[in-house]
């Protein structure tokens, strides 16, 4: 007996609905991870990361879900990631932006137009694809020696030569004009013609400063630090909870699963980084004949912004001795940072680090050594003040070791 077609539709369609039903129950739930929020105001804000959008990131708290403008967000932050260890620096190769990102990809591929990397940490994300003109130079070994890291970034990022530059592990430099990476050969066309280096005993590739080109922008940023220690700056990211879509501002997008990182901060507003604010000259009182200049960005030996293995985007790495000073003009209403001693240092060092606001005293720390953990100042006012002043104390045994670095300072302005 033949059944009407609305029944036997019917029937297909509770069929469907059944099977639907029980593939639902079969898959897993999506992957939202706990965090906490950092808002401008207030106390921190924890959940599950359901989103973020172009106004703001969205929680679930169990019972309510929970939205904070982006506006009024200083941090988010995975929380059950902030005792695991980032990879030793050394144990991959870094590619070095001109916008200050600083990532552990390695190249596969450079043309004339892209840097195609892979990611050194992460071997199953898709290659990512970094245009030319902002890639800075690649780093393929690093020596295990942290103050000879140090010299690898500092040669890599302050060279100012008009050529291309590779450098081998054993010492000797090849410069010219880069043609091509591939096979696992380095090849730049120099005075005697094309010489290609094997990528296995270069130690980085430096590309000609001259050429670089660093994309305008000037609203609000985020910075990104990954588990494996990259740090990412980015015009724009975007969630639906299981992955970020990074807008870099180094003219690439990005989709990362959120499991990958394990901080962001947000910039513009009222939230002002002071290491991209002009300062005064800073203030340096050698000890015995040693003067080491502050650097932005890196610690003062020229490594990355490290504190017991935990990586920073932003920050000033100085030694003892040191004053950092920046004119407020009466804009800024509080100041906050995380402080300590960069693991350059391997747990030797000892500093005391203090806040002056127009010359008096706001803060001061603890003598901290290089095993004492980072330590997170209060939100200390300024209450319009003209002058604010990072010094950096001597404590035990001259500078010897004292690598300080002030990282994530951050001013709020008045609103």
């Amino acid at each position: 007996m033949l059944l009407p077609l609305r029944t036997c539709m019917s029937a297909a369609c509770r069929f469907v609905l059944m099977l639907a039903l029980l593939i639902s129950f079969a898959l897993p739930a999506r992957a939202q991870v706990p965090v906490e929020v950092q808002p401008l105001e207030g106390q921190p804000i924890t959940g599950r990361l359901t989103a973020i959008t172009s106004d703001g990131i969205q929680l679930d708290n169990g019972s309510n879900t929970l939205s904070v403008r982006l506006t009024q967000v200083v941090s988010l932050r995975i929380t059950d990631l902030q005792t695991e260890p980032t990879p030793p620096i050394a144990s991959s190769g870094w590619t070095m932006l001109a916008t200050g990102d600083q990532l552990r990809v390695v190249p596969l591929v450079i043309d004339d137009v892209s840097v195609v990397t892979k990611w050194a940490k992460f071997p199953a994300l898709r290659p990512l694809a970094i245009p030319l003109e902002v890639c800075r130079g690649i780093v393929f070994q690093l020596p295990a020696d942290a103050i000879r890291q140090g010299q690898v970034f500092t040669r890599l990022l302050e060279r100012r030569d008009e050529s291309d530059q590779v450098v081998l592990r054993n010492g000797d430099r090849i410069e010219g004009e880069f043609v091509d990476v591939s096979e696992g050969r380095i090849v730049l066309k120099t005075t005697l013609g094309e010489v290609p280096a094997d990528m296995s005993q270069a130690r980085s590739l430096v590309f000609n400063p001259d050429l670089i080109s660093v994309p305008e922008h000037d609203g609000p940023f985020a910075t990104l630090v990954l588990r494996d220690g990259s740090t990412l700056l980015a015009s724009e990211v975007q969630s639906d909870g299981d992955e970020l879509l990074v807008h870099a501002l180094a003219g690439f997008k990005v989709a990362l699963p959120v499991t990958t990182f394990r901080e962001i901060r947000f910039y513009g507003g009222r939230r002002i980084s002071a290491a991209t604010l002009p300062m005064s000259p800073p203030r340096t009182t050698p000890y015995l004949s040693v003067r080491r200049s502050p650097r932005v960005g890196r610690n003062v030996t020229g490594g990355l912004l490290s504190i017991r293995g935990r990586r920073f985007a932003t920050g000033l790495g100085v030694s003892s001795g040191t004053d950092l000073t920046w004119p407020l003009d009466g804009e800024y209403e509080s100041f906050q940072a995380t402080i300590g001693i960069d693991d350059v240092a391997n747990g030797h060092g000892s500093v005391v680090c203090e806040v002056l606001v127009d010359g008096a005293s706001a803060w001061k720390s603890e003598r901290l050594t290089g095993q004492s953990s980072a330590v997170t100042l209060p939100s200390l006012p300024l209450n319009g003040a003209s002058e604010l002043t990072l010094r950096t104390h001597f404590a035990d045994r001259g500078h010897v070791f004292d690598f300080a670095n002030w990282c994530d300072p951050l001013l709020i302005r008045k609103d």
